[in-house]
């Protein structure tokens, strides 16, 4: 290397070569998205309530409000219901849990989310209740922040 220029090239060479063998991402994870799209806060709202009613399960029993006018409309009625939620909870917790790990080693990670910080706790947080739209919404805010760094390249 002869001049600057070059050094920084080659700098800059390494430095991408390094971040890829990594699988660390040049673009910064700084901000929590809240799900937006009308399909994303359905899913959310539909996951949120199935983990109330599989943590609420013991106190949905005859004589309460909810068992008496709601439950008859459940299909199966409340037997179905208390069925459902007892066979449903356990995968639903697996499927969520493995979720939320996946999405900490492939995304939080990768765009530096550190572990344990106020950020990572709503991104895992949001996995655990809703799960795949997690994923969808950070991949949305990276290719985002990626157009931006095209644009300023050029």
């Amino acid at each position: 290397m002869k001049t600057y220029a070059e050094a920084r090239q080659k700098s800059v060479d390494m430095d991408r070569e390094s971040r890829a063998a990594l699988d660390i991402s040049s673009i910064r994870l700084t901000s929590y998205q809240r799900p937006r799209s009308a399909m994303h806060i359905f899913i959310f709202g539909l996951c949120g309530m199935a983990i109330t009613f599989f943590a609420t399960r013991q106190w949905i029993v005859p004589g309460t409000w909810f068992y008496e006018n709601a439950l008859p409309w459940f299909p199966g009625g409340p037997e179905w219901f208390h069925w459902a939620c007892k066979v449903l909870f356990a995968p639903t917790l697996a499927i969520h849990v493995f979720e939320a790990t996946m999405l900490d080693r492939t995304r939080l990670r990768k765009y530096g989310v550190e572990r344990g910080s106020g950020l990572w706790f709503k991104w895992i947080g949001s996995a655990l209740v809703e799960g795949f739209g997690t994923f969808q919404r950070i991949d949305t805010m990276v290719k985002k922040e990626e157009l931006e760094a095209e644009k300023a390249a050029h």
